[in-house]
């Protein structure tokens, strides 16, 4: 509902108003007034207003609203302590993806997941999300984009496993269509695992280059070594015969193998 009022909201707005009856009816009349004098609101989305203030107004009718949306509350509470409000809480000096891609800035994240993981892994992923949905635009437009001449988009994730959801190899599989190029870095294949196995092998499968620097994990070796190209080589062996008593001599004695 916020949404269609045109103003900047953040999710305190949203709690103050889910939990305020008087505010939800004040919010609903600002949405009508701006979609009202809004030429560019689609018959559609209008629609799609009505349907939303019918079925808000409906739950206000309900005595055990409040219990029922308790859960999605402490959910949005998260985002609300002081570390993490001067992101999720602002109304200035805003900044968005697609800001950032279309004054070709570099944004900078970095997500301490230690601390306070279950705030900080649902902002990295919610940040994952929204890449994705440029990802979409980008290549649903990729014509276009190829004919403006925009330029190429570098994405680095180090560590991200703990933000991996199921849908992120989607990003993967499009990404290069969209003119969009990724690397990121993990430890080892059995993080993702946390997500599916299934998600693991598609993750770990996409790249077109792949580096692998010391890892022990015996999983992650044997799964690189599969899936590199193998070049068949030949090895000699000659077997050596040791004479002499005070200055020790090795000579070759006629026979040995090759071995591939």
């Amino acid at each position: 509902m916020l949404e269609y009022t045109g103003k900047i909201y953040n999710i305190q707005d949203v709690l103050v108003m889910a939990r305020d009856e008087q505010v939800m009816k004040e919010q609903i009349a600002k949405a009508k007034c701006h979609i009202e004098i809004e030429p560019n609101i689609s018959g559609q989305r209008h629609q799609n207003f009505e349907m939303s203030v019918r079925n808000l107004l409906q739950s206000l009718n309900d005595r055990e609203r409040l219990q029922k949306i308790q859960g999605l509350l402490n959910e949005l509470m998260t985002f609300t302590e002081d570390d993490l409000s001067i992101i999720t809480n602002a109304y200035d000096d805003l900044l968005t993806l697609d800001d950032v891609i279309d004054q070709e800035l570099i944004l900078f994240v970095s997500l301490n997941s230690n601390k306070n993981a279950k705030a900080v892994t649902a902002l990295g992923r919610l940040l994952l999300q929204n890449l994705q949905l440029i990802v979409g635009q980008r290549y649903q437009n990729q014509q276009e984009c190829r004919r403006q001449g925009r330029p190429m988009i570098s994405v680095i994730l180090d560590e991200f496993a703990p933000f991996a959801y199921p849908n992120f190899s989607q990003i993967l599989q499009t990404a290069r269509g969209s003119n969009i190029a990724l690397l990121f870095s993990l430890q080892s294949i059995p993080q993702l695992r946390s997500v599916s196995r299934s998600f693991g092998d598609d993750v770990s499968s996409a790249p077109n280059t792949i580096m692998l620097l010391r890892t022990r994990d015996e999983e992650t070796a044997r799964y690189f070594l599969n899936a590199s190209a193998r070049v068949t080589g030949e090895r000699r062996t000659m077997t050596v015969e040791k004479k002499g008593v005070l200055e020790e001599r090795y000579r070759e004695i006629g026979f040995g193998q090759f071995t591939r």
